[in-house]
């Protein structure tokens, strides 16, 4: 058998909880889950033609990982461990700051953990060199382009490995010298494994999205900012990485024509209301249907709610599915003590191509309309174009 060992370190606040929501667990199931995901985002990569078969495709990646991941018919050939878990709460950080409270919107902030822990991953001596290298990509996914726990989408969860158990892992986990240049070289490096895995060789220049997140050149796109921070959040004498993300995001989403004022405790108050705001109220107030919400695109559900109306609310979902991950994904790097922010964007079908999106008046279900448009990536590609940095070529 062979055995590999990664000593893990939080770069940013982890939420992640079990069967007890008021602790936080960082258990073997949940990262072998994110193992599984990073592996159909990878096979799908290698896979995908553009072809109208998508379910054939999706039951060759299902039988693969079935084969390597265990199934509920056949045993896993890899077993994955969670040790020496030393996890200290991050309430040291101020997240009434205005962009990290941004990305952390609908979590227990003072829940978040800081900390360390250790993964080891056993694999059967059945596998292949070039079997094992696939799954422990696997493990390099959730590191340099996801996360782990709640809103990791959104820059929390995120992780560095500070140690490997051998020599032959550091080129592959181990950030020494240029960030872009060790991210296109693995990413080349994997894809070159996974067209091994299937026999195939990555088809180039497609233009029909795929049905789920792949690594591919063309649906994936990774731009690096090129500012450096020195903190997670911020001080009175310096910006805080995480609050430049949501700050920047924020400003984006936020519609910058209309300013809205609001009263209270005899103070009067400006402020922006969020893009696609005044279409989702006209609907509460007159029923009106808008032709398109494009800024639906960042998710699903997308919840709003007006003062002026007496508080009510109002959520925007697909006609079908209720809840959709946002495509775009803030990702942060830790490197020499420095933090580097980074906007990936994962182009792939949104929707079904019949669905579309729906506005429902929350508490009061019949009060809805429905057949609105769904959103195109316009909107996310020009968040992406508009974050200073630069694209990774790989």
């Amino acid at each position: 058998m062979y055995e590999a060992k990664f000593k893990l370190e939080a770069i940013t606040p982890i939420y992640m909880r079990g069967a007890n929501q008021n602790k936080v667990e960082i258990r073997a199931p949940s990262i072998k889950g994110l193992m599984r995901w990073w592996f159909r985002a990878f096979s799908m990569g290698v896979l995908w033609n553009g072809s109208i078969q998508q379910r054939s495709i999706i039951g060759i990646i299902s039988k693969k990982e079935s084969d390597l991941f265990g199934s509920t018919k056949r045993k896993s050939k890899i077993k994955v461990e969670i040790e020496n878990i030393q996890l200290n709460s991050s309430n040291r950080f101020n997240f009434k700051i205005r962009g990290g409270k941004y990305l952390g919107y609908g979590l227990n902030l003072n829940n978040t953990v800081m900390g360390s822990f250790e993964l080891k991953t056993i694999f059967s001596s059945y596998l292949k060199d070039f079997e094992i290298k696939s799954i422990l990509y696997t493990i390099w996914g959730i590191v340099y382009l996801g996360g782990i726990g709640g809103r990791n989408r959104r820059g929390f969860g995120n992780i560095k490995v500070n140690r490997v158990s051998n020599e032959k892992l550091r080129e592959m986990f181990i950030v020494d010298g240029d960030l872009s240049k060790f991210l296109s070289n693995n990413l080349k490096d994997a894809i070159s494994v996974y067209e091994r895995l299937y026999e195939t060789s990555m088809k180039r220049d497609l233009r029909v999205v795929p049905p789920i997140p792949c690594i591919h050149p063309d649906f994936l796109q990774i731009k690096i900012s090129n500012k450096i921070f020195k903190r997670l959040d911020s001080s009175k004498n310096m910006e805080g990485v995480m609050d430049f993300c949501g700050r920047v995001l924020r400003e984006f989403r936020e519609d910058k024509i209309n300013r809205h004022y609001r009263t209270i405790k005899g103070r009067r108050f400006s402020y922006f209301v969020s893009q696609n705001y005044r279409e989702v109220k006209d609907f509460l107030h007159s029923n009106s249907k808008p032709n398109s919400l494009n800024y639906s695109i960042f998710g699903l559900p997308h919840q709003y709610q007006f003062a002026s109306l007496n508080n009510r609310k109002a959520v925007v979902r697909g006609e079908i599915h209720k809840r959709r991950a946002s495509p775009l994904v803030i990702k942060i790097y830790e490197y020499k003590g420095n933090y580097i922010p980074a906007i990936l964007l994962f182009r792939s079908m949104f929707l079904p191509d019949n669905e579309k999106l729906c506005i429902e008046e929350s508490g009061n279900p019949n009060k809805i309309v429905c057949g609105i448009s769904q959103p195109s990536y316009i909107i996310a590609q020009n968040f992406v174009n508009r974050f200073p940095g630069r694209d990774i070529k790989w």
